[in-house]
Order: structure tokens, then C-alpha cells, then sequence
């Protein structure tokens, strides 16, 4: 998105709000004296700021994912599928995988994975976001009793929603315990 009478220091993008399918960016220092919608933009008045109004260009335009990260880092362009493998706050979950545990990628996550045994099986527990499983993000909780490639399968696991708070849901997964030792991952592919 660019204003339609750009210029020096009007620091474009200051502020903005996507609903739907429109898209509103402030520019803090816009020195247009105009005063309503689509007024003179010649008229001069130094730092007087205004709100640029796009429609059309929101969430009809993008995927889910591209939405996600057109809001938490402002753009689809510098952040797409090469940045889904960045981590960009060092928590230890790249970008894609913060999108579907539904965590903010600039913060550090204070939640994770847990693993507990119940009885004679392993609760395996975890976040996702509803967006990001409603896109047809998968989340598949895999066992193995050898960690060797080819090992992991899906039979005997039983997952299930224990809460959801706002956009965010946490499943857990029953794995029997079986006889020897357990190994549990969680596989999430991108949509």
C-alpha cells in the first residue's frame, strides 16, 4: 500500500487497522490540509497527519497465514514462506509454528508442549490456533519406541479438545503406554 501524495517524513504506516476486506493506515506527519474523504490534497497544513482508507484489499486479497503475518509483522512481502522457518524472537519456534499455536512471533512463548503419563498411557498436550486449523493447518501427534526413521504412526492415538479461549484451543492426545519405551512428536504441516 502507498499514500496517493507520498512525501518526506510523513511517516507512512504509523498507525493501521485491517477489517475485513479494508485497510486503514495513518501518516503522522502528512501535511494535506484535506478534511474529509477524497479532498483537495494540495491544500497545505505542516504535520496535520491523515488516515489513508483501502478497501478491497484485505482479507479477500490474502490467505489466513499471509493475513497473520500482515499483522504481526506489517507486511506479506518480506515476511512469506522463506520467513515461516525464522524464528524471529529466539524462542525456539519458527514462524510458521507460531502461527499455528496461535503465539505472537515478536514475544517469547510462555507456554509449551506437555507431556504427562495418566495411567496406563501418555497425555500429550499442546496450543493451536482455530484460524490457522481452520486454514487446513494439520497437527498430528505421532509415537515411535525407536526415534529410527519410518518408526512414527498415528494407531492407538486418540486426540481431543480439552479448552478453547478466544481464538486458541488446547487438544490433548492419549497414547497407550504400552511396553518399552514412548517417544511423542507433534507434526505441523503448513496449509
Amino acid at each position: 500500500l502507498k499514500a496517493s501524495n507520498s512525501g518526506v517524513l510523513d511517516q507512512f504506516g504509523y498507525s493501521g487497522s485491517v477489517s475485513g476486506d479494508t485497510v486503514v493506515v495513518g501518516a503522522y506527519w502528512e501535511d494535506s490540509a484535506a478534511t474529509g474523504v477524497n479532498d483537495n490534497q494540495a491544500d497545505t497544513a505542516p504535520s496535520a497527519g491523515a488516515a489513508y482508507v483501502f478497501a478491497g484489499v484485505g482479507a479477500a486479497s490474502f490467505s489466513p497465514l499471509e493475513q497473520w503475518r500482515q499483522f504481526r509483522f506489517g507486511t506479506t512481502a518480506n515476511s512469506g514462506t522463506a520467513a515461516d522457518g525464522f524464528d524471529f524472537d529466539g524462542d525456539g519456534l519458527v514462524n510458521l509454528l507460531e502461527w499455528a499455536a496461535g503465539s505472537h512471533p515478536k514475544q517469547p512463548i510462555t507456554h509449551q508442549p506437555a507431556l504427562v503419563q495418566n495411567g496406563s498411557g501418555w497425555e500429550f498436550s499442546y496450543r493451536r490456533s482455530l484460524a490457522a486449523f481452520n486454514a487446513g493447518t494439520g497437527y498430528t501427534v505421532e509415537w515411535s519406541g525407536t526415534l529410527a526413521a519410518g518408526s512414527w504412526q498415528t494407531i492407538w492415538v486418540t486426540p481431543r479438545v480439552v479448552s478453547t479461549v478466544g481464538d486458541v484451543q488446547t487438544v490433548r492426545a492419549t497414547v497407550p503406554a504400552g511396553l518399552g519405551r514412548r517417544y511423542l512428536r507433534l507434526r505441523v504441516t503448513p496449509p
